[in-house]
């Protein structure tokens, strides 16, 4: 069982990482700069497409795999050694679930609505507005999974 959940959670930690970095420093910028309407285009992809909601899921999966996997191995323990590195990376993830649910699922939202309506400045700016928070929120996500994943690896070696 061990085995199982360290996979799943190694599996799907992998995607979030992955789609976090690829969303935030690659995707976004890429799609708003690739044309005149690239704020549109950006809103489109991120209202239409399947990859934030995919990379939220396999946040929560791997945040789920993660608790077990401590409440498995380290509750009870005197909380030295590795617990105390799987623990701040773990509060850390769940931090980070929390930062997407209530700061990238409702502008994307947002977006989707703005990005139906006509096009004008005020419009562009707001898509704009939208976009660089979802990108700089994506960013501060990803550098926090980083840490995650570097307390992990610190507490895998400790013990």
């Amino acid at each position: 069982m061990i085995a199982l959940l360290r996979a799943i959670h190694i599996v799907f930690g992998a995607f979030w990482m992955g789609g976090t970095v690829t969303l935030g420093f690659f995707l976004l910028p890429a799609l708003r700069k690739g044309s005149t309407d690239g704020a549109a285009i950006a809103a489109r992809f991120l209202a239409k497409s399947w990859f934030m909601t995919a990379s939220l899921v396999a946040g929560f999966i791997s945040v789920i795999a993660g608790l077990a996997l401590y409440a498995e191995l380290w509750a009870g323990t005197d909380f030295t050694g590795p617990a105390v590195w799987y623990s701040v990376g773990g509060h850390l993830a769940e931090a980070s679930i929390i930062l997407a649910v209530l700061a990238i699922a409702p502008t994307t939202r947002q977006l989707a609505r703005f990005a139906q309506e006509q096009h004008d400045e005020e419009r562009t700016l707001r898509l704009e507005r939208l976009l660089n928070r979802v990108t700089v929120v994506s960013r501060v996500i990803a550098a926090m999974l980083a840490v995650t994943i570097t307390m992990m690896a610190i507490g895998r070696y400790m013990g």
